[in-house]
């Protein structure tokens, strides 16, 4: 009989109802862990979950609610008991010059996309502490690396996220936990759909447009490895570790990356009026899973 890697070990997914949560539900499950979904949208777990060889548990909780944190403790504790890893990724994607966004849909990026994830920690480091692997791993983005125009809401949630990893990892290593990041580029997902290649999501045509699968490979590499970083697509590495240490050289990879970048940077701007956003300007999805 093939024993799977996470044979016996249990592992929490937040944002598992669709897109990259639900790939990596997927694979692990299919490794043989038992797991624990969470997700805003109950019948989406509910769907996602009745996919999955391995036995699941499903629990609706909201990530921007002050509650998430002992929401989710009391759903490990009462269905599990215990918990060797932790998966954030719950997120959305706003698109918009900043001086069309509003205040409001910055304040709801970060909620989702950074302090959803502190919550979850906070909620489930403690009982992580009692698991075997210990693991901790958060989806950031190839953004924070090379970072876009109308994505300053999205890029300043997983700059957040980037720094609360880096801290947290020293913080935990002498109690044998592993911290760790997955930052993919663009993935063919509902947050993505219809906003690449517009005027508001600009990059170069021969970058890839990754599947749920591939983010989930990476998961799972991550979590094996006990890495703390993998940048997806890998050959993009060496670029992407660059970018984030001359950030000068950004601009001038996408001018000579994508034909006609300023104009389309311009291009974008005209889509909003300060103070004014119309539907059409901005790329809002508030449906995070």
């Amino acid at each position: 009989m093939k024993v799977g890697f996470y044979d016996g070990r249990c592992v929490a997914i937040v944002g598992a109802s669709r897109g990259i949560g639900q790939a990596v539900a997927t694979r692990l499950s299919g490794e043989g862990a038992e797991l624990i979904l969470f997700a805003r949208d109950r019948d989406g777990l509910l769907r996602a979950a009745e996919t999955l060889p391995g036995k699941v548990h499903v629990f609706s909780v909201d990530v921007t609610s002050t509650e998430a944190a002992s929401a989710m403790a009391e759903a490990v504790e009462q269905s599990l008991g215990r918990l060797d890893a932790l998966i954030y990724s719950a997120g959305i994607l706003p698109l918009a010059p900043v001086s069309g966004m509003l205040t409001e849909e910055f304040e709801q990026t970060m909620n989702v996309n950074f302090w959803g994830a502190v919550r979850a920690v906070q909620g489930l480091v403690p009982i992580l502490g009692r698991g075997g692997m210990r693991s901790i791993v958060l989806l950031s983005s190839l953004s924070t690396h090379f970072p876009l125009p109308f994505f300053a809401a999205y890029c300043s949630s997983k700059m957040a996220l980037r720094g609360f990893a880096a801290s947290l990892r020293q913080e935990l290593a002498p109690q044998g936990f592993h911290v760790g990041l997955v930052s993919p580029g663009p993935v063919d997902t509902a947050m993505v759909k219809g906003k690449l290649h517009t005027p508001l999501y600009r990059v170069p045509r021969w970058m890839p447009l990754l599947r749920p699968e591939d983010v989930s490979r990476a998961v799972d590499r991550v979590l094996r490895r006990r890495r703390a970083e993998a940048i997806v697509p890998g050959w993009l590495a060496p670029l992407a570790w660059l970018g984030l240490a001359q950030p000068s050289l950004v601009m001038g990879s996408y001018r000579f990356a994508v034909p006609g970048w300023e104009q389309a940077v311009r291009e974008g701007m005209n889509r909003a009026i300060p103070g004014e956003v119309s539907p059409e300007s901005r790329s809002f999805n508030q449906n995070h899973s």
